[in-house]
Order: structure tokens, then sequence, then C-alpha cells
């Protein structure tokens, strides 16, 4: 008598196979998260160091515009729980000959976002950093991965779903 030998798969290899694949799915779809998120910090801080030389290049021209003391969307980019900040039109007027307007690239995992103008703040960040009284630019960056860094600026705040940043104008 001769043994006959089966061929074909068990359904536990085939779950075996479906498990692995899902896991490396899982862990691609991470990855390409990672990376669009460290893109959009990368944008912001682009337009940051943007804003910052627009701001220097008016100066060689005329005296920082006022907002005040209040905070200012620059260029009508801000959204969600920073919407009730209006653009101010002189800030506007006063960067638009050396900068295209700045758009902050929407994320609503932080619930708010864009960048805001104050001609004169200042304050103590999450690390007893003292920001004198001038003028800032802040903005917001996504926390995952958590950033290291504000590009030119400094960090003020850390809090669960984002770090604000802040960059001194003057």
């Amino acid at each position: 008598m001769t043994k006959r030998h089966k061929s074909g798969v068990t359904l536990i290899e085939i779950l075996i196979d479906i498990a692995i694949v899902g896991l490396l799915a899982a862990i691609i779809l991470s990855s390409i998260n990672s990376a669009k998120v460290k893109t959009r910090n990368s944008q912001r801080n682009s337009d940051t160091k943007q804003l910052l030389n627009a701001f220097s290049l008016g100066l060689a021209n005329s005296p920082i515009p006022s907002t005040g003391g209040s905070w200012a969307c620059v260029s009508s980019s801000c959204y969600g729980g920073w919407s009730p900040f209006v653009a101010n039109s002189t800030v506007d007027s006063y960067i638009s000959p050396y900068i295209t307007k700045p758009t902050d690239p929407a994320n609503s995992s932080r619930g708010y976002g864009g960048y805001l103008y104050n001609s004169s703040y200042g304050a103590t960040g999450y690390d007893g950093t003292v920001f004198p009284t001038g003028a800032y630019i802040i903005w917001l960056l996504e926390t995952n991965p958590t950033p290291t860094s504000c590009g030119a600026g400094s960090i003020f705040a850390i809090q669960s779903n984002y770090v604000q940043c802040f960059l001194k104008v003057n």
C-alpha cells in the first residue's frame, strides 16, 4: 500500500498569513501617518520663517504694525478654536509685499490652528523660559510624533494634542 499525501493549506496556516498581512499593513499605515504629520509640521515651521522674514523686511520701511495688545489672525488662516481671532488688515498689508498668504495645513486633531500675531505680548513658557514683551507669532504643531523643535521659534506650551510655538518678531 502506498500512502497518499494531501496537498493544500490548513485553516490555521491561512489565519496566520492573514494576521501577518494585517500586522504589516498596520505598521505601514502608521509610518505613512507619521510622515504626513512631519510634513505638515515642517510646512508650518517654514511658513513661520517666511513670516519672520516678511516682518523683518517690513521693518526696513516702517515700524511694526500694532494690534493694540490683542491677537490677530495672520491672513485669515485661523480655524476651529482660533476662528474668533480675525485678520488685521494693517498686519496683512504690512507683510503682503514680501510673502504669499500662509495657510496652516488643517488637521482636526488639534481642534484649532493658523498663525496668530500680537504686537505687544510677554509671558513665561512651560519650562520657565521668559518671553519678554514684544511682537510675537504663535502657531501649533501636531504631536504624533511630538516635535522637539519649533524651527526658528521656541516651544511655549506642550499639550496632549499639540505643541504651541512662539517666535519673537522684534
